[in-house]
């Protein structure tokens, strides 16, 4: 059977996970009402004009620049708003998450927010601006090619080979 991870935080009930893990959603959930986030959400909207007589705005993504319904964006942080693992990682987590206008977009939830997520857990890290993208890999990414099932199956090759 596995080893039992020792629960060390609120009177024993909690691992150091689970307590980072309730500190991270209840920032994201308190992160909902702060006042950029609909600002941005307000400057790229536009009146409907189309045969819904329910929906009243459509948003611009900034990233493709179609237009979408309330439900079809997401406003996201241009600079990943990153992991919450330990209390030293809890100021630049805080800084990144309640940023102001200039750090968040509004990108559509099908393809460009998606696109980017899947991006940014791999790594890359696509900053979208005015003047030009920019693509950069973390050294996090480095460590984990590095580590790789695939790179650990091509190095037993290499020893079943010589054997």
């Amino acid at each position: 059977m596995g080893k039992r991870i020792e629960r060390t935080r609120a009177s024993g009930t909690l691992t150091e996970a689970m307590f980072w893990a309730k500190i991270r959603a209840a920032l994201r959930n308190a992160s909902r009402w702060w006042k950029p986030i609909s600002v941005v959400r307000i400057k790229a909207r536009r009146k409907y004009v189309g045969s819904n007589r329910r929906q009243k705005y459509e948003y611009r993504c900034n990233k493709c620049k179609n237009w979408f319904s309330d439900k079809k964006i997401s406003v996201d942080h241009i600079v990943p708003v990153g992991s919450l693992n330990c209390a030293s990682d809890l100021p630049g987590f805080v800084e990144r998450l309640f940023c102001e206008e200039s750090g968040l977009q509004v990108l559509c939830t099908d393809v460009c927010h998606e696109e980017k997520t899947k991006n940014e857990r791999n790594g890359k890290h696509i900053i979208h601006s005015k003047k030009n993208r920019v693509v950069g890999r973390t050294a996090t990414t480095r460590r984990k090619r590095r580590n790789s099932p695939v790179k650990r199956r091509r190095v037993s090759k290499r020893i079943n080979k010589n054997n």
